[in-house]
């Protein structure tokens, strides 16, 4: 995953390292990917989620209207125990009180359903 900015500092001061991927489907809707980078040491990315995405949606898009927004969770592979972690997606679910994202929910992507979002 290339990150559209090399980290995205907000939690727990510098500890906290996200990597947030922007792209755009045919379809105009656009994707945003948040995964927590390997040197991130703060708050669990999924803890902080509806913070980030409030964030970046003020910051970056807040001239789209919030359901051409599709919120993406990205696992990356890790090792567990012996064996590694397979790379996972979640897709997230906000819910837009017009100033805040609010009760996240996330849905697991299996890998046959990556395909439309560019993964």
């Amino acid at each position: 995953m290339t990150p559209a900015a090399p980290h995205f500092d907000r939690f727990d001061e510098a500890r906290s390292k996200y990597g947030v991927e922007i792209r755009q489907a045919p379809s105009g809707t656009l994707i945003v990917i948040i995964s927590e980078l390997p040197e991130h040491r703060g708050a669990s990315v999924a803890g902080v989620f509806e913070h980030l995405a409030t964030e970046l949606y003020r910051t970056y898009f807040h001239d789209q209207p919030v359901w051409n927004v599709v919120w993406l969770l990205h696992h990356p592979p890790k090792e567990a125990g012996k064996g590694l972690a397979a790379e996972a997606y979640d897709q997230v679910l906000l819910e837009w009180d017009g100033h805040h994202f609010r009760s996240p929910r996330r849905i697991s992507l299996p890998r046959e359903s990556w395909e439309p979002y560019g993964l």
